[in-house]
């Protein structure tokens, strides 16, 4: 007769854990779910919040949003509407600096620059120079703005008048910017920069910088003046320049 052997093989099944984890995890086995075998990691990827300033046409934030990478982005609604402009929508700002620009290189003269004095009175023209007829040029179009051309690119700012006083020429402060008070002190700031040969961008910081006191001190002597002053001595003073740059002399 013959005898069968019948053998019970046991398999032994492991099955892969599945854990979710962050830079701070630690390969242990309360974090894995498992002390030994394989495991399976699976990526979890979640998409970019970004920030969004809209911004007025004189800089100052007209709303803020986000937008979640990847989805459509919400236009907010036209801002007020402003006198003598009709609004065409909004542009994308690419942000840069000046830091790496060489300030010991003075602007290409008085013929490649610009600017709107802050009265409204066309002292931008009262020299021998036509500074505000070059302001369409640079798309200048608010009270106190500047532009002066280098061999490198275009650099723009404004002026305002405040009531507060530097202290002393070159040197960076922060003046008061609500117009209040006896406003006869001029300080110059840079907003933007355009590359030669490429587009413009807005500056990511500036600071302002003292000019001085109008002639006479008075507030409408900084008013005629501020902006021409601005626009010359970016234009010819390497130290002035590197202030309004954010830079050491170079």
């Amino acid at each position: 007769m013959k005898k069968y052997f019948f053998f019970l093989i046991g398999f032994l099944l492991v099955n892969s854990a599945y854990a979710y984890l962050d830079e701070n995890s630690t390969c242990t086995s309360s974090t894995m779910n498992a002390a030994s075998g394989n495991i399976s990691l699976e990526a979890v990827e979640v998409p970019n919040v970004i920030n969004i300033q809209w911004e007025n046409a004189d800089g100052t934030t007209y709303t803020t949003s986000t937008c979640t990478y990847d989805t459509q982005l919400q236009i907010p609604n036209a801002p007020a509407a402003r006198t003598g402009f009709t609004f065409r929508g909004w542009t994308l700002e690419t942000t840069c600096s000046l830091a790496d620009l060489d300030t010991s290189i003075n602007g290409k003269g008085k013929s490649y620059m610009a600017c709107l004095d802050l009265n409204g009175n066309g002292d931008c023209s009262r020299s021998e120079y036509n500074l505000a007829g070059n302001a369409t040029t640079y798309g200048l179009d608010t009270a106190g703005q500047w532009a002066v051309s280098f061999s490198y690119g275009d650099v723009y700012g404004e002026a305002i008048c405040s009531r507060t006083s530097g202290t002393s020429y070159a040197t960076v402060g922060t003046p008061d910017t609500t117009g209040a008070g006896t406003t006869q002190y001029c300080w110059c700031r840079a907003t933007g920069y355009k590359e030669d040969g490429g587009e413009k961008c807005t500056l990511a910081s500036s600071s302002w910088v003292f000019f001085g006191s109008g002639d006479g001190g008075s507030a409408a002597n900084c008013a005629s003046g501020c902006a021409v002053a601005c626009a010359g001595n970016v234009n010819g003073d390497s130290a002035f320049r590197a202030a309004v740059y954010g830079v050491v002399d170079n």
